[in-house]
């Protein structure tokens, strides 16, 4: 109700969008706030507004949605005996070009799978495995910091992406990043990657942050020359150069990562687990 409240504006609207009477809907909401002991919506005109409680159960209510959504397609998808929906979560990886190769091995061992790639923030990738609403995702971090099974995959390491014209590929030096526009997932410092392991030790910040949230965007920025960036080996094309970019080592030693598979616990079922199908696609 309070996300159809939200939508629609009005109370009458809200209900005729879920299938109620208005008088239905209105004793939804007085029980609501009975039982909670609060105020949900005020009256601003003709329509009505959320209060500031009614905001922050909002933001659960919108999460909730989407896994019950999931949940209830999934339910409907077992009773019919149809095929099962293996929900790929990527973050801001979002260069895939190992996809055709996964989706041809899970075809091969589970042939009746379904894939779906599912677009989500990196912060929110665990909790959406953990809640339902994706089966799946990879992952450079460290497998000690998700509370998910996992599979490692393969060592990687972290490169500078520069523009094309600008360096020679020669190893970079982190003085050379705090002269720079620096195109970063976040502001804030991940654990075992560029700020603590090559930033910190060198005693130097980027002249300037700016946060982009997807790989793809971030080549993309760094050859029209708005910025350099570090990033996993692996996320960026093969074929660099005719991208705009240039990959190169870090110095004075290189920064070594190890991508992981995270998934449910269910995806280990079985003599041929879709983990363990998917992992050996990977590598």
């Amino acid at each position: 109700m309070l996300i159809a409240v939200r939508r629609h504006g009005q109370l009458s609207a809200a209900a005729t969008s879920l299938g109620l009477t208005q008088p239905a809907a209105s004793h939804q909401v007085r029980e609501a706030e009975r039982r909670l002991g609060i105020r949900l919506f005020d009256r601003v005109g003709r329509g009505i507004r959320l209060t500031e409680a009614a905001e922050r159960l909002l933001e659960a209510a919108v999460y909730a949605e989407d896994t019950l959504k999931t949940a209830e397609a999934d339910a409907i998808q077992l009773h019919r005996g149809t095929s099962p929906v293996l929900r790929i979560a990527v973050g801001h990886y979002d260069h895939v070009h190992w996809l055709p190769v996964v989706a041809a091995a899970l075809s091969k061992e589970h042939g009746a799978l379904k894939l779906e790639l599912v677009r989500l923030a990196n912060h929110d990738l665990q909790s959406a495995v953990v809640a339902g609403s994706a089966d799946l995702f990879l992952s450079p971090g460290s497998p000690e910091l998700e509370s998910l099974p996992s599979i490692p995959l393969f060592q990687d390491r972290l490169v500078g992406v520069v523009p094309l014209s600008g360096e020679t590929g020669a190893p970079l030096q982190a003085e050379f990043f705090g002269r720079q526009r620096y195109l970063a997932f976040s502001y804030h410092p991940a654990h075992g990657f560029e700020y603590e392991r090559y930033f910190s030790p060198a005693g130097v910040w980027p002249k300037e942050i700016v946060r982009i949230e997807s790989t793809s965007a971030i080549i993309e920025l760094v050859a029209s020359g708005f910025g350099a960036s570090i990033l996993p080996a692996w996320c960026v094309p093969r074929d660099a150069a005719s991208h705009g970019v240039t990959l190169c080592d870090l110095a004075p030693k290189p920064v070594h990562v190890t991508w992981h598979v995270f998934g449910r616990s269910k995806l280990m079922e079985g003599n041929v687990s879709i983990l363990n199908t998917f992992a050996s696609a990977i590598r």
